[in-house]
């Protein structure tokens, strides 16, 4: 997309000289604007992270494949924009499995896994030390209440399976709905209700301010 290709001189309130960004179009330069959202960040410059899961065998029910929490003192309030269920496309003869996605109010402790967080922008901060994102825990992780459950079919005959990697299970509308908000002492799990001898792996995109 083209930038601004001019600027007019102003002054600020002060009375300092401040130079604002202009476009010329059909003769006349147009004043440009700069969006922002409600946290005050310009549009498309939010501190954006990934979490990827790896390849999570599941044989047990209620197996935890994706935890992001954001602990007390971490100073951030994250916000889950994409969750994506990626089933391994295996031979098997299971039934679909349902995945449950959850508020939490602990970390899980024992068993836990750790999930590396990565920056889409390297010149971005890196999240701080109290929020983690984790698999496989079998113990803390309390879950606060469910947002929803989805079930998602391994037949890996159905064209359905080879395209579910890239699908976001999050009901989201852009501006119209608001994102889900982590707060410190808050977490979102994915979890893997049915079970069976089957391997997923979660990808979950947040933004941190």
């Amino acid at each position: 997309m083209a930038q601004a290709n001019d600027s007019i001189t102003t002054k600020d309130a002060s009375g300092a000289t401040a130079t604002v960004a202009t476009h010329l179009a059909a003769g006349k330069e147009h004043q440009v604007f700069m969006q922002a959202n409600p946290d005050g960040h310009i549009m498309g410059s939010l501190p954006t992270y990934s979490a990827w899961s790896d390849v999570v065998a599941v044989a047990a029910a209620n197996t935890v494949l994706w935890h992001l929490f954001n602990a007390s003192g971490s100073g951030k309030v994250l916000k889950l924009r994409k969750i994506f269920i990626q089933p391994s496309q295996a031979v098997n003869a299971l039934a679909a499995q349902t995945f449950r996605v959850a508020k939490t109010s602990a970390v899980g402790t024992t068993g836990n896994t750790a999930i590396t967080i990565v920056k889409h922008d390297s010149t971005d901060a890196t999240v701080p030390a109290q929020v983690t994102c984790a698999r496989a825990y079998t113990a803390g992780g309390t879950q606060a209440f469910t947002y929803f459950e989805i079930p998602i079919s391994v037949e890996e005959t159905l064209p359905s399976v080879a395209v579910a990697p890239f699908f976001n299970i999050l009901p989201t509308d852009g501006e119209a709905i608001t994102d889900y908000v982590i707060r410190e002492g808050e977490g979102i799990s994915v979890i893997d209700i049915t079970g069976g001898a089957y391997s997923f792996s979660v990808l979950g995109i947040f933004t941190a301010i």
